[in-house]
């Protein structure tokens, strides 16, 4: 038997759980809101803007 161990009991192990599953749904909303949510601005092709003239891909 380890010396240095420490016991751990079901409610503790239970609560580690539970905020690990907290944690990685926040993080999922948190990630949802910033990168998914703003597809109300689809790019056109009239807000492109050539770099290059045309006349010299000819």
């Amino acid at each position: 038997v380890c010396q240095n161990c420490i016991e751990v009991d079901a409610p503790t192990i239970s609560g580690i759980v539970i905020a690990d599953v907290l944690a990685t749904l926040f993080l999922a909303v948190a990630v949802y809101c910033v990168s998914g949510h703003d597809r109300s601005h689809t790019s056109r092709a009239s807000d492109r803007q050539n770099l290059i003239a045309n006349e010299l891909y000819q």
